[in-house]
């Protein structure tokens, strides 16, 4: 492949991450220098339960032998896991590790038929769960002494997370020792966290962010405080923060958005937002009582990928998902796989040490997802199906996902960018954008937004909106929101938001009911259109959100419905029902046989020219864009 300066500065300059970390070494092998180095450190904390570093290395110890004896787990098994948040999690995860094995992550919410799934699918040799781990704390006496006999490498499987699929079906990620090493020693440098740090286990264990979280404690000889998922859910956290004093915080913004003023945590060293698009205002608002830092990452590339650490000098629309971690390279790429220059988005590409092995089972996905490098042949790509394009300083912009591009009246549109827009605005603290399929054949954006303060004037919003985007981008429907409903990862679960509220507009006149027959029968229509309920004779039909495709409908249902050709430029003429009953009217009058004006015979005969032209053209902003919505 030929590439010229421009693409040789984006392949060396923006991913110059090449930095050595312990490729021969194991997640096992780090933590046991970390546990003969500080053997009377804490590790584990959940609430009145505690084990130091060398409590856990012999209860670890124990429970791999336990496996190893009474479930013949051996090298290379995959073991599954259903555990409720404690410290016997953390026993659990090194026990399979020191076994040899691979822990596979079940959500005990699962149905019993997504569990079966999993377990089936991974051909799990035995699945820990309460009644395993009881068993075990019985009888745990005669696993004791001798040290587990396993063999494990850098390339072997530490873990697999299963992540929803495109079936309906799960799809196992798998992810080797190596990966996990270069994130944790990438994100160690980065964050400079050494033994003296206690992180909290946010993420459930499931979920892979609970992986960064667990072992840059114990990979560092630091503290892993837990806690249970109630405590998180009844929005307690602070007070847990404070009296265990957290250094390292790691959750969704939407979570983050939830906690109050955090100015009293005099240990809270710093926080991370990922697995979100995360707006300024939080970074901000965050930045003020510790370091903040925004990253990204998907499962298949082994949790993180870039980190950017917020900077008060950064006060654009979005915030930047920063600059690749060590041994991880980004590119962002065309369809056809070429470099787009700075400032273009294209898709995401990832490569380098953080690569996964790919799914189980799932070859023919892996080969579509993994490709080749076409910029080094011996490698291969994951292709993440997310928008995002490089940034002069050599960060990363996250627009959206490439799914998440919806096609409007023709027109292409990242919901992204409504989003930074709304995230512009000083009044709104978090928004969302979502596309309603209320019909087969119309499509409605709607806005959710949560203000930052007492404050929620939808006018105003749209005012911003309306100057700031093009006139097909304005979401159709604004709701204002308390709280976002949130996922068990703590994401926003757009599955459950409000149902979206087609209402008349504040904006619109006086209410008056039609009156007439003909004003009932438009009226009628006009709803069926605009899926609004109540809709008054003087409101008008582009303000109550109607656009040049619904014009389109709404002239053909009310020649089917009221028997009258009615021309597309009558209702831009007459966009009211008041206006289009009264021009009906006149039509009719016109056809009803009212004699015409004769002539005066030697009357002159005057033309007139039209010297000059204005009007308001809702969908076009001059009369030629206009006369191209009227052809198309």
């Amino acid at each position: 492949m030929q590439l010229n300066p421009n693409d040789l500065s984006l392949l060396e300059k923006f991913n110059r991450t090449q930095k050595s970390f312990p490729k021969n070494k194991t997640i096992i092998t780090l933590f046991l220098e970390k546990a003969n180095r500080f053997p009377e450190h804490t590790a584990v904390v959940f609430y009145d339960n505690e084990l130091t570093y060398r409590q856990l290395d012999t209860l670890s110890d124990q429970f791999a032998n336990y496996l190893q004896k009474k479930h013949n787990v051996k090298a290379g098994d995959h073991v599954g896991l259903i555990l409720e948040r404690s410290e016997n999690l953390v026993v659990g995860i090194l026990g399979i590790l020191k076994a040899g094995g691979a822990y596979v992550p079940i959500d005990n919410k699962n149905s019993p038929q997504r569990i079966e799934y999993i377990q089936n699918d991974c051909n799990c040799m035995v699945t820990v769960d309460d009644y395993l781990l009881n068993e075990f704390q019985k009888n745990k006496a005669k696993y004791a002494g001798a040290k587990p006999d396993y063999s494990v490498s850098p390339d072997d499987l530490a873990y697999i997370i299963y992540t929803s699929g495109t079936t309906g079906n799960p799809k196992g990620v798998m992810v080797q020792h190596d990966t996990v090493v270069n994130l944790i020693f990438s994100l160690t440098h980065f964050y400079q966290i050494d033994e003296s740090d206690k992180t909290l286990l946010f993420s459930n264990y499931f979920f892979d962010a609970s992986v960064e979280q667990m072992f840059l404690a114990l990979l560092n000889g630091g503290t892993l405080i837990i806690i249970d998922n109630k405590d998180i859910r009844d929005h307690v956290l602070p007070s847990l923060i404070e009296k265990y004093g957290v250094t390292h915080l790691e959750a969704t913004p939407s979570y983050l958005e939830t906690l109050p003023n955090l100015s009293h945590l005099a240990n809270l060293k710093r926080v991370v937002a990922g697995g979100e698009v995360c707006s300024p205002k939080l970074a901000e608002r965050m930045a003020k009582h510790c370091n903040f830092y925004n990253v990204y990452g998907p499962t298949e590339n082994t949790v993180t990928s870039t980190i950017f650490k917020y900077g008060h000098e950064y006060v654009e629309n979005r915030l930047p998902i920063g600059k690749p971690i060590n041994n991880v390279k980004v590119y962002i790429l065309s369809d056809t796989l070429n470099l787009m220059p700075v400032g273009e988005v294209g898709e995401l590409y990832l490569a380098g040490n953080g690569l996964t092995r790919g799914y189980l089972n799932l070859p023919d996905l892996t080969s579509e997802k993994f490709v080749t490098n076409p910029f080094e042949p011996t490698e291969k790509l994951y292709r993440t199906g997310d928008l995002a394009k490089w940034r002069k300083d050599g960060n990363l912009e996250f627009i959206g996902r490439k799914d998440d591009q919806i096609k409007i009246r023709g027109h292409r549109i990242e919901l992204g960018e409504i989003e930074s827009v709304l995230h512009s605005i000083e009044t709104i603290e978090r928004s969302i954008v979502v596309l309603d399929n209320k019909s087969e054949k119309d499509q409605t954006l709607v806005a959710y937004i949560k203000p930052s303060g007492t404050e929620r004037n939808t006018e105003a919003v749209a005012d911003i909106l309306s100057k700031q985007l093009q006139e097909y981008m304005v979401p159709r429907i604004i709701m204002w929101v308390d709280n976002f409903p949130l996922t068990p990862n703590g994401k926003i679960d757009k599955k459950n938001l409000p149902v979206p509220e087609y209402e008349r507009p504040f904006s619109a006149p006086i209410y008056k009911k039609p009156r007439t027959a003909l004003e009932k029968e438009i009226a009628k229509v006009w709803i069926e259109i605009l899926f609004i309920p109540k809709i008054g004779i003087d409101d008008n039909f582009f303000e109550m959100g109607g656009n040049s495709l619904l014009t389109q409908r709404l002239a053909s249902r009310l020649t089917q419905q009221l028997d009258k050709k009615i021309p597309v430029t009558k209702i831009y003429q007459n966009p009211t029902i008041a206006l289009l009953s009264e021009f009906l009217k006149k039509e009719d009058r016109k056809k009803s046989g009212i004699k015409k004006t004769r002539k005066k015979k030697g009357r002159p005969r005057r033309d007139i020219a039209v010297i000059g032209m204005a009007g308001r053209f809702p969908g076009a902003k001059n009369i030629d864009e206009l006369w191209e919505v009227l052809k198309n």
